[in-house]
């Protein structure tokens, strides 16, 4: 799918996507993680929705609308790597059966994982499976699948993606039953307990 894909490589905080900008790129991530954040009206900074890591298409608006301007901006979370393709070109390849199912497959489930973090249910749930991608991408890096991962993320992030205002989020922080949240942004995370909140979602 990605063959004749260009590599690009980000450090923390560069920009991947521009918000409003228009373009017929899409990209797979391929090491690393980024931040999907909107910007709007009457704040002096942007919003973090979603987290996303390797394995992940961001960028995917104009495979459906050419057009359209981007809804959101992307920007690197740690040091990441992409492949650059066009939204055409992917298309095209996505005329075949099996390629077309898996990648409806693919956005249906991670619209689900974003309506359960922007629900209502259990919040501690909605962390688990908003924090799910940098979780992934630690597994892919270590290995490790029945000890603990440490992601850095910070409470102000955490606190937008699940649209909790800082009390709350600070008592969801505190009494965590899946982790250990530490005052310097770093976010430790229990596996067999993260497990068991995300049982169902995508691996």
């Amino acid at each position: 799918m990605t063959e004749g894909w260009r590599p690009k490589v980000l450090e923390p905080g560069d920009l991947l996507i521009r918000q409003g900008s228009s373009s017929s790129e899409v990209f797979a991530v391929q090491h690393g993680s980024f931040r999907v954040e909107r910007w709007e009206e009457c704040r002096d900074q942007p919003t973090v929705l979603a987290f996303r890591a390797a394995g992940d298409l961001v960028g995917e608006t104009p495979m459906i609308e050419p057009e359209a301007p981007r809804t959101a901006q992307v920007v690197a979370h740690t040091r990441a790597v992409v492949l650059v393709g066009q939204a055409e070109r992917l298309n095209c390849f996505l005329r075949f059966k099996k390629a077309e199912r898996l990648f409806t497959t693919y956005l249906a489930h991670r619209a689900h994982e974003m309506s359960v973090v922007q629900g209502r249910g259990d919040a501690e749930v909605r962390l688990a499976t908003l924090v799910w991608p940098l979780v992934r991408d630690e597994l892919r890096k270590t290995g490790n699948r029945t000890g603990q991962v440490v992601l850095k993320v910070s409470r102000e992030h955490l606190a937008q993606g699940l649209q909790l205002g800082h009390r709350r989020a600070r008592g969801l922080l505190d009494g965590l039953s899946i982790g250990h949240f530490h005052s310097k942004g770093m976010l430790t995370i229990y596996l067999t307990q993260w497990a068991e909140r995300v049982s169902g979602l995508r691996g």
